[in-house]
């Protein structure tokens, strides 16, 4: 009803679904008729065109493919905003989670089994600590050799001893406040416990994921909080203890890590999170780009050869600012986000007792790798054909960067052979973070060879069902409206179509026998074989197609030369791609077990060896 005193609202149209031009910039409600009601009191001419906002998704008609057996060469250049597009979607093969997957559920209740019902349906468990050591302790068991963000640690480690949850009440205590805890308990959340059946684990997903995703949003809200203290307290020098006076009133996590870049390496554990737990390009490239110019501000890259007791911490967190950044160019295999020149950076590289060279060794071979994506970015016109000069300047260039790659897998594998001893009778960590950096160096340098040859040698055949990293899968349509003739970026290859496939496939191997040496946690101190925090998926992938393919072409030459005999050494060379297949898909695997978005990477892989390998045998 309405109040006295005021006129009856009287019924009126609803709003309309096409509006004219000049209601639709004067950003007013027109009523649809023609001329409208606006237009006729404004003596202004009313029309009609439809807006190209908002409306259903509809399927383009592809043109029918040409019936003629020529197919020029076409390259099908991207508008500007394209360039970003992938980020937005899931990307490199992992499967991105939907908001309601990770959504908390409103009742407690429901997220651990009622004792009224089936008794014999286990209750939903999660991995919480009760306190930042044993959340220290854990990160030193399940993360730091895959993901060395701290220096060595300041106790010895000790076996886990976690806390079983069912429900969403006593995950977040209170009395964690470092957003570095909170994002290293973001991630031992997803690991599941040893005594859980496979089945047990796929059903307790939905309480780890949505503890995991809180815990990640709570971490991120304290590096927040800490970025406005040290905002608020420009300059001085980071203290660990929060005496009077210092900008964020805290204990350290860490005994030899300054209160002051927790929220730094907060951001770097949270961009892993987002790509392999969330499948998450956009959130994983934010979290890096912030990290990356916290440490900037800090002066972390600037740092001279003066040696403290927080100079480990200051050069570990620049230097995997730096790697998280640039790894995630070449995870997107997008050139735009270019790192400048890095000679400038006068930080010296952290160091691990008995294996001085592992560091630089692990920077470089993330520099060959994006070295890579530099060249496979650089569209070549097609007048530069005929230029000679630019061809032999690219070939130059592939021979140099292969030519790097070669010499850092021989120096991460001569590493490998040989063993040093434990010191003073403690457990070797770092010497399991040296040899886990060292097999990641040989691992991406090979993957790098892997993309310098791999279209020259099988001409980037579609393979995978889902697009991984620069993988295209069948089901691309390119924009057929823009399409340009262009040449090959990489046509200028120094090697021979032969030699391509050849380093190709050694190099694939070489990815799987350094896959099957990376560790899983001690057994002294966890029964639960997680492996977290990777960074090598796309190497994986890269392996993975570069042998398939392999298989692919020995198996038709053999059928046109021997028919259906099958030959010594057919079947020796199928057998060596066939054992390093299941190895790549293990490894897989076991990173699949704990973070969810790594899985659409291995089914897909395990989907094609499948059907491959039955193939042959029927």
């Amino acid at each position: 009803m309405p109040k006295s005193g005021q006129p009856e609202r009287k019924p009126g149209r609803g709003p309309v679904k096409l509006a004219c031009l000049s209601c639709r910039v004067s950003r007013i409600r027109c009523d649809g008729d023609q001329p409208c009601h606006g237009c006729r009191i404004r003596s202004r001419d009313c029309s009609y065109t439809p807006s190209r906002r908002g409306g259903s998704r509809k399927k383009r008609n592809l043109p029918t493919k040409p019936t003629t057996n020529e197919q020029p060469d076409l390259a099908f250049p991207s508008p500007p905003l394209s360039e970003i597009d992938h980020l937005t979607s899931p990307g490199a093969g992992l499967r991105l989670l939907s908001f309601d997957e990770i959504q908390l559920p409103t009742d407690a209740a429901s997220l651990a089994t009622s004792d009224s019902g089936a008794r014999d349906i286990p209750q939903q468990t999660v991995r919480v600590y009760d306190s930042e050591q044993s959340i220290l302790n854990a990160y030193y068991i399940y993360i730091h050799q895959y993901f060395p963000i701290l220096p060595p640690p300041v106790q010895p480690i000790t076996p886990d001893n976690p806390i079983r949850s069912t429900s969403l009440e006593g995950c977040f205590p209170l009395t964690l406040t470092s957003p570095l805890a909170l994002a290293m308990s973001a991630m031992l959340a997803l690991i599941p416990f040893a005594d859980q059946e496979p089945l047990d684990v796929s059903s307790e997903e939905p309480l780890r994921r949505a503890v995991a995703h809180k815990l990640a949003q709570l971490a991120l809200e304290g590096v927040e909080s800490d970025s406005e203290l040290l905002d608020c307290t420009p300059g001085g020098h980071p203290s660990p203890v929060p005496f009077k006076g210092q900008p964020i009133p805290r204990f350290p996590l860490h005994h030899t890590t300054p209160v002051m870049l927790e929220g730094l390496l907060a951001l770097l554990l949270l961009s892993n999170y987002e790509h392999t737990q969330r499948g998450n390009m956009l959130k994983m490239t934010t979290r890096a780009s912030q990290a990356l110019i916290m440490a900037k501000n800090m002066g972390l890259h600037r740092l001279t050869e003066y040696d403290d007791e927080f100079a480990e911490a200051k050069r570990r967190a620049w230097w995997m600012s730096y790697f998280r950044a640039q790894l995630c160019s070449v995870v997107r295999q997008s050139a735009s986000v270019t790192m400048e020149d890095d000679s400038h950076y006068t930080t010296p590289y952290p160091a691990i007792d008995g294996d001085p060279e592992v560091w630089p060794l692990f920077i470089e071979s993330l520099r060959v790798s994006f070295g890579t994506v530099r060249i496979a970015a650089i569209k070549v016109p097609p007048s530069t054909k005929t230029n000679s000069e630019l061809l032999r300047s690219k070939s130059e260039q592939i021979a140099a960067i292969d030519a790097r790659a070669v010499q850092l897998i021989e120096r991460a594998k001569s590493g490998l052979r040989s063993k040093p001893s434990p010191t003073n009778g403690e457990r070797p960590t770092e010497q399991l973070v040296a040899k886990t950096m060292r097999s990641i160096a040989a691992i991406r340098s090979s993957s790098a060879r892997i993309r310098l040859h791999r279209y020259h040698a099988f001409s980037d055949i579609p393979l995978f069902s889902m697009n991984h990293c620069d993988l295209s899968s069948p089901d691309f349509v390119p924009n057929t409206d823009d399409l340009i003739p262009r040449t090959n970026p990489l046509e200028s290859s120094p090697f021979t179509f032969d030699e391509a496939a050849e380093v190709c496939v050694e190099s694939a191997l070489e990815v799987s026998r350094q896959l099957k040496k990376l560790p899983y946690p001690d057994k002294a101190f966890t029964t639960v074989p997680a492996r977290m925090t990777p960074t090598i998926l796309c190497c994986a992938m890269h392996a993975s197609y570069v042998m398939m393919m392999q298989f692919y072409r020995l198996y038709l030459k053999h059928q046109q030369e021997a028919g259906s005999v099958i030959t010594t050494s057919f079947e020796r060379r199928v057998d060596e791609l066939r054992h390093a297949l299941q190895d790549v898909i293990s490894t897989l695997d076991g990173f699949a077990n704990v973070l969810e978005a790594i899985r659409g990477m291995k089914v897909d892989v395990e989907a094609v060896f499948t059907v491959a390998f039955s193939d042959m045998m029927t």
